[in-house]
């Protein structure tokens, strides 16, 4: 179990950078930073998969479209869309305290209590000290910015915020069923499909966008400095926190259990805010390094658990 898990941990590695870099191109809209980073992952995912096809001829996968789109949707337009939103309509510390309850719903809907499965009651102490230490690190700005945000604006973000949750915790699972009932289906061909049904999404959006946006605005995305960062951050987003980060997520869901894949994914919110802290120079208060070690603390009891339920499995 150890590679899949390493696998998840570079995953959610490279997801983090997707917190730091809306702060560097702080001259560009969000959405213009969301539509760059699924327009490279999904230019290089049909390179990827076209160069498989045509090198080995095999096109069984292609049948799985339907639910390569379907992730698509859910994950990359639903999930980022309504993340996005929330965060700019309510405090953005509370939206994340809201998807922190995905290990809980993760482990709620697919441990089981039959023998050689892990109780629920075994699992709920990781995934609540996991959530603990999401809001100790969110608590201090959640304090200090409630009140600059109007009673509509919260209840809205507050909607969005449950939208994503939902969204997520019904990736996970579905992605990881997809992957363990299909054994014949490559995690890293996969990952490609979902991004080719990303990309078509991606270009729908593109030309929308593009109709709608400001002349003096889009002189920002010629190829002069704040175009070049532009487009060098879209490749960083769409080639290593998309089809990298994906592609890594999807082997290891291929060997590891959802209410596992769901801890380990707290870990994104861990290295964002530690690589939002390098990028802004800052120094992490005490309640946010405590809430660090609860995340990693209860990760590190799940996995005991998980470890400790397979060798009582196997040993039977």
């Amino acid at each position: 179990m150890l590679i899949p898990v390493v696998y998840s941990i570079l995953a959610c590695l490279f997801w983090g950078l997707i917190f730091v870099v809306p702060l560097y191109l702080a001259n560009f809209d969000c959405i213009d930073i969301v539509l760059g980073r699924f327009l490279a992952f999904g230019i290089g995912s049909a390179i990827s998969l076209a160069y498989y096809l045509i090198k080995h001829q095999d096109w069984s996968l292609l049948t799985y479209w339907k639910q390569a789109g379907l992730c698509a949707i859910v994950m990359n337009l639903c999930y980022f869309t309504t993340l996005t939103v929330g965060m700019r309509l309510s405090n953005p510390s509370l939206i994340t305290l809201i998807v922190g309850l995905a290990p809980i719903l993760i482990v709620g809907f697919t441990c089981k209590t039959k023998t050689g499965s892990i109780p629920r009651s075994t699992l709920l102490g990781p995934v609540v000290f996991i959530f603990i230490g999401i809001a100790l690190i969110n608590i201090e700005t959640l304090q200090a910015e409630w009140h600059n945000y109007s009673a509509s604006q919260y209840i809205q973000g507050i909607l969005c915020g449950l939208f994503a949750l939902g969204a997520w915790t019904w990736y996970v699972i579905y992605n990881t069923q997809i992957l363990q009932k299909n054994p014949n289906i490559n995690p890293i061909r996969w990952t490609s499909l979902i991004g080719i049904a990303t990309l078509a999404l991606t270009l729908i959006a593109v030309l929308l966008r593009w109709w709608m946006v400001d002349p003096a605005y889009a002189h920002l995305f010629s190829l002069q400095e704040q175009g070049l960062s532009f487009l060098g951050s879209s490749l960083v987003l769409g080639l290593i926190c998309s089809l990298t980060a994906f592609t890594l997520w999807n082997v290891a869901s291929s060997k590891l259990p959802p209410a596992l894949s769901g801890q380990l994914a707290i870990l994104e919110t861990v290295f964002g805010l530690v690589m939002i802290n390098l990028f802004q120079r800052h120094i992490p208060t005490l309640l946010e390094i405590a809430g660090i070690l609860c995340i990693l603390g209860g990760l590190w009891k799940g996995l005991h658990s998980f470890n400790k339920s397979r060798i009582l499995t196997t040993s039977s």
